[in-house]
């Protein structure tokens, strides 16, 4: 159909394929005859100036197009035939610009999360000075006025700290256990935590479909998850309504998996689904809520790192995410997690049988390349009645095991530093003393080195910034460890 300039403003279809009306799931007879304004319900420029260019310069066109109605991607390519005919071809490419769209999604994600987690790491050096001078002050001040003040800095410098947390959860750089869990126990105790702490007026109900799910993680990490999806859904019902949160075992094949966040491995999963009766979210708000500090809360009601930091506990652990949601509608968030059925899952809470009240003598060497958390270390140590040796140079800390590794009792390492890092100090110390004990002493570590540093004799990971007292309660475990 040509305008009063001889130029196409419309095409008239003469013949359709089987594919085309399966695609617009409209019968042939329909689609026969009718004008592609009809059909496509829209006309951007592209599409007349490619219909031009093909019929008066005989030249093929390719182009991309949305059918936003329909939420489909298509690409079109137009040819010259016959008596004055075109041919269009249509090609469903919905499927490879949805893949497309979430691998660039997850690769931004992911430099985010890459410097994300180095602020993190130094921003966690920084409150460790805070809240471990805090912290003896703490001890050493009489004075009500005074201590209230103290107790003000150190509940800011843990608030602060909870926020590097999370960063480095997003960043993947906080996972630090890998450990059989009965799934099912996980989420009874986070319905119970979110029942003590959410709005009475909303019902939260479970229902564990899945028979004793185990599967292989950090519980502290799926279980922050779990709290952080469901104060979000609390937050999401003002006026009150239901959470409901079950699990089951679920099959995942390739065309389930395209609808998740990003890719995962087909195969057997636990799915954790947490439903929500709120105000749910419309595709903008959908497409940014994992970025960090993200958030439609107001600017006291939330950090924006709450889905961060779930995108990047689930991701660490091999695991999927299913979004679904609705303006007025609700939300439903879908966890996937790897089944572990040959495992035996861990006790979550096991009675601590240290002594914390019990005076040690112990020689302690510690090595950190930040100077001024050396030094607090070493007084927050000997307030305590320890002996302390420290460094801040790596090797100056091997020469003095070296010599003395006899008389030292426990060895405390950074992980991070220029020159050795702390695998490489601790490899070197354990060739000259095979029964060291040693803790690890880090505002971050990749949880893979720290596995291996376990697995080879490292008693534990103390993670900075730490307070006195859960920096003493740790060493005398360690000292006290057979």
């Amino acid at each position: 159909m040509l305008n009063s300039k001889g130029q196409i403003h419309d095409l008239i279809t003469l013949e359709v394929n089987n594919a085309l009306t399966r695609f617009f799931d409209t019968p042939q007879e329909e689609l026969t005859g009718k004008s592609f304004k009809t059909i496509l319900k829209s006309y951007p420029k592209i599409w007349l100036d490619s219909l031009n260019d093909v019929y008066i310069n005989q030249e093929p066109r390719q182009f991309a197009f949305e059918l936003a109605d329909q939420e489909k991607s298509l690409e079109i390519s137009i040819f010259s035939a016959r008596n004055q005919k075109l041919a269009v071809i249509f090609k469903d490419t919905t499927k490879q610009v949805k893949l497309e769209e979430n691998l660039r999604q997850a690769e931004k994600l992911q430099v985010v999360g890459q410097l994300a987690g180095g602020i993190a790491h130094d921003f966690n050096n920084q409150l460790m000075g805070i809240m471990g001078y805090a912290s003896m002050l703490e001890s050493m001040i009489e004075d009500p006025e005074q201590l209230d003040y103290i107790r003000l800095i150190l509940n800011s410098a843990k608030r602060s700290s909870e926020m590097t947390r999370k960063l480095l959860d997003f960043s993947r750089k906080g996972k630090f256990l890998s450990i059989p869990i009965n799934l099912n126990e996980l989420v009874s105790e986070t319905v119970t935590m979110l029942r003590h702490s959410v709005d009475k007026k909303i019902r939260i109900r479970k229902y564990l479909r899945a028979d004793m799910p185990v599967v292989k993680g950090d519980p502290s990490q799926i279980q922050n998850a779990l709290l952080n999806i469901g104060i979000n859904a609390c937050d999401a019902m003002p006026r009150g309504g239901n959470l409901t949160i079950y699990t089951r075992y679920i099959t995942l094949d390739e065309e389930d998996i395209e609808k998740l966040i990003y890719p995962i491995t087909p195969g057997e999963y636990v799915q954790v689904r947490i439903l929500d009766t709120g105000h749910g979210m419309n595709e903008e708000t959908m497409s940014k809520i994992f970025e960090p500090f993200f958030t439609t809360k107001e600017s006291h009601k939330g950090t924006g790192m709450g889905l961060a930091a779930v995108f990047g506990a689930i991701k660490e652990h091999k695991g999927g995410i299913g979004l679904k949601s609705q303006t007025g509608y609700g939300t439903i968030f879908d966890l996937y997690l790897s089944r572990e059925e040959s495992l035996q899952p861990v006790e979550l809470n096991p009675q601590d049988n240290t002594d914390s009240g019990q005076k040690l003598q112990a020689n302690i060497l510690i090595l950190d390349d930040e100077e001024i958390l050396l030094l607090m270390v070493e007084k927050m140590l000997k307030k305590e009645g320890f002996n302390v040796t420290g460094f801040s140079d790596p090797e100056k800390a091997i020469e003095y095991y070296s010599q003395n590794h006899r008389k030292i009792d426990l060895v405390m390492l950074d992980f991070i530093m220029p020159g050795k890092n702390g695998t490489e100090v601790f490899a070197e110390m354990k060739r000259k003393n095979s029964k060291i004990k040693a803790l690890l002493l880090s505002g971050y570590s990749p949880d893979i080195q720290i596995q291996k540093l376990i697995s080879k004799g490292i008693l534990g990971f103390v993670h900075k910034p730490v307070d006195q007292n859960t920096l003493i309660k740790r060493v005398k475990a360690a000292l006290q460890r057979k």
